[in-house]
């Protein structure tokens, strides 16, 4: 999926969009403030605990650009 998302951005001469495939509960390669959206589809089910997934959702907040915007389509459930 992040192969295909490149691929449309550079036909449509997108500079803006950039693909990031790290750990969801960290994402070192991302400074604080820098996100203007986040996209999740059919990744936060794999998280190991509750616990991860709060990890996950606070380290969003931190790379949310004052404006920026989320999406998560994910139908299963978490493991337990």
């Amino acid at each position: 999926l992040l192969d295909q998302i490149k691929k449309k951005a550079r036909e449509l001469h997108l500079k803006n969009v950039h693909t990031v495939e790290e750990d969801p509960r960290e994402m070192p390669g991302l400074r604080a403030g820098s996100v203007g959206l986040v996209l999740s589809t059919q990744a936060l089910h794999h998280a190991a605990s509750e616990a991860d997934l709060r990890r996950v959702f606070c380290r969003i907040n931190d790379l949310l650009a004052p404006e920026g915007g989320v999406y998560f389509f994910d139908f299963g459930l978490l493991k337990s």
